[in-house]
């Protein structure tokens, strides 16, 4: 991790030549002279990352095995991870991304900042951000740091630590320097919801207290929300008593909640060994007008996921992927799933496109398996998919941007429904969604107003993409009614 050397300001590569073998379109090429190069070795992104070709969206990484974001001082970026199931590039837009800094950073003596969002890179390679402080600080306007390149990674292993208790709902109290000593700022929980997300992790977790130390009537807390975590001093009185054991089985369960729903995202992105699939990684190409180019492949071992969506320009011979994007259409040549067909110990040995540490996508021979027992393989095509249609939209007062952002979150509601799906092929049904966004644009509230056939597990997964969704500023709060309908793709 760390700034280019020389501060340079970025320029694109020119796209290697494609080797005999290779792929019949140029790779796409990294940013070359990076202000600042930030990089991640675990499955803890804070959010996903978006891939985009010439400004339109192909795809998304989720819990990446390694990740390499390469910052320009220009706004501009481009990324190159592995995942179980791929090795691939993609331009980005900087602004959309959460980096956290190695050590947390300390503002005013009490707010820890563990995650940011890129606000500007500079030319030394530093990071400018804004973070969030926790919900339960009710209108709280962002907070404003700036990271050092070489500080910073795109993953988190930061956790918190002390006994759990939970905030009384509805109430309101002072968060203090020391007891009785200066205030640092109001907290407010809301009333507790009935429904769907009653006891849920997104109902439940913003509103927990971590015990750091206790004197009397008054308890040193910290309390962990949206990548940024404040301590202080309460009055005891507003938390549930720690001799309630509903209250620390609802900490217990959505905290359980939390862990179940980020093994759910791992196992659907797989991967591993099976002489059932493909032998041979398979590179993917993105087009965006007239100009195509490799993105990356989806690794050897791994199973094809076919899109239901065909792009305009698909030509004869390509077959259209899903890598979870929301504009363009990647795709891979059909005559490359030959490797998916015959035996591995007779497979032809082609050239692939695969990361490489600091260089990003580059062409490199693809290293023979060990002979399977399996005589012949075939094409694996994963289980069923998930199609999500947002209906008409009910807003008051309305925010410019509000139908627009709904929009941007349907990928995510996607994959909510396909979490459901995957553990149940027959799942269907409706969700509406109440969203309460604040004056600042953040949402307040995100609630399962009515559910038919749809599991509670995914109506907490929507809950919680509204929750995390920026709308603009409003001059008051705004209620927003969203109907969603999922049905399986025909």
């Amino acid at each position: 991790v760390g700034p280019a050397p020389g501060g340079a300001p970025p320029a694109t590569n020119a796209p290697p030549p494609a080797p005999a073998g290779a792929a019949p379109f140029p790779v796409l090429p990294i940013l070359a002279s990076p202000a600042c190069v930030v990089r991640g070795s675990a499955p803890a992104l804070a959010e996903d990352v978006v891939l985009a070709y010439r400004g339109k969206a192909f795809g998304r990484i989720r819990a990446p095995e390694s990740i390499e974001l390469h910052l320009g001082a220009n706004g501009t970026g481009t990324v190159a991870a592995q995942t179980k199931k791929l090795e691939i590039a993609g331009e980005v837009d900087p602004r959309a991304i959460m980096v956290s800094p190695v050590k947390s950073i300390v503002k005013d003596g009490w707010i820890s900042v563990d995650w940011l969002k890129i606000r500007q890179v500079g030319a030394n390679g530093d990071i400018a951000g804004t973070a969030m402080l926790p919900r339960i600080i009710a209108n709280a306007p962002p907070v404003e740091v700036t990271s050092r390149c070489a500080e910073t990674t795109l993953t988190n292993a930061k956790s918190p630590s002390g006994a759990m208790r939970l905030f009384k709902r509805p109430i309101t109290t002072t968060l203090r320097e020391a007891p009785n000593g200066k205030v640092l700022a109001t907290l407010t929980t809301p009333p507790k919801v009935t429904g769907p997300l009653a006891n849920t992790m997104v109902e439940v977790l913003p509103y927990v207290a971590r015990i750091l130390e206790e004197r009397g009537k008054d308890a040193k807390v910290a309390i962990w929300d949206r990548g940024t975590h404040v301590e202080g001093w309460i009055d005891a009185s507003a938390l549930v008593p720690a001799t309630d054991r509903d209250a620390q089985a609802t900490v217990l369960a959505a905290q359980a909640e939390s862990q179940l729903v980020g093994m759910a995202t791992l196992a659907v992105l797989g991967g591993g060994p099976s002489p059932d699939l493909c032998q041979r990684p398979l590179n993917v190409f993105v087009r965006n007008g007239g100009a195509t180019v490799a993105v990356g492949a989806i690794r050897q071992h791994n199973a094809i996921s076919r899109s239901s969506t065909k792009a305009p320009d698909q030509k004869p011979g390509e077959v259209p992927i899903d890598l979870e994007g929301s504009g363009l259409v990647p795709f891979i040549l059909e005559s490359s799933m030959d490797a998916c067909k015959i035996p591995p110990d007779t497979a032809p040995l082609e050239v692939t496109v695969k990361v490489a540490p600091d260089r990003g996508l580059v062409a490199a021979n693809v290293v023979p398996p060990a002979p399977a027992s399996a005589s012949g393989s075939s094409v694996k095509v994963e289980g069923p998919k998930g199609e999500v249609a947002i209906g008409p939209i009910a807003m008051s007062p309305s925010i410019p941007d509000g139908e627009a952002m709904v929009h941007k979150l349907k990928p995510r509601f996607r994959q909510c429904y396909q979490l459901g799906v995957n553990g149940d092929p027959q799942m269907s049904g409706k969700l509406v969604m109440t969203v309460k966004v604040g004056p600042t644009g953040e949402v307040q509230s995100a609630i399962a107003a009515a559910n038919t056939g749809l599991s509670q597990g995914v109506a907490a997964c929507v809950a919680s993409a509204f929750k995390r969704a920026d709308f603009s500023k409003a001059t008051t709060l705004t209620s927003i009614q969203v109907p969603l309908s999922f049905a399986l793709a025909k």
